[in-house]
């Protein structure tokens, strides 16, 4: 159960540093807009013509509101992990969420797996992004679903 606990910490702080590392500048973006809203300044809005981003290549699922998503539901796996077998239903919820993703992977990768290594090459850290998410994603489903079993089953 220990093993368990300790990849919903994984899976939280993979989605949160992930997402902070490759999404700086969405969530820069993000950020400015709603605080330039807030405060009532002109300014903010989403920066066009910008390099190679995550939000430029996959800007479906990677807008920027959805890189901010994504650090939610790592917080959201991080406040259930040491009390996963109490909450078995939201642990299929993070499964489905996971799958979810997995498949969104798969549409992305086999549409655009040659254009992967240009990606790699104007940055290899968001190259190695594209080429490893569904993995991360699949083998995290496979947890949560194993969470929701034991959760379910206890």
């Amino acid at each position: 159960m220990r093993l368990i606990t300790l990849s919903f910490y994984l899976a939280g702080l993979i989605n949160i540093v992930g997402m902070l590392l490759i999404a700086t500048p969405e969530l820069t973006d993000l950020y400015n807009s709603y605080s330039s809203t807030i405060l009532g300044t002109s300014g903010g809005g989403v920066t066009l013509g910008r390099q190679v981003s995550v939000s430029t290549e996959y800007p479906a699922v990677f807008s920027p509101e959805g890189c901010f998503c994504i650090m939610l539901w790592g917080l959201a796996y991080i406040s259930v992990a040491s009390k996963f077998k109490q909450v078995p239903l939201l642990c299929l919820v993070f499964c489905i969420e996971k799958v979810f993703y997995t498949l969104t992977w798969f549409n992305w990768y086999f549409s655009y797996a040659d254009h992967v290594f240009d990606i790699s090459q104007q940055k290899p850290l968001l190259g190695l992004f594209f080429q490893a998410y569904g993995f991360n994603d699949g083998l995290f489903a496979v947890i949560f679903f194993i969470a929701f079993l034991v959760g379910l089953f206890s």
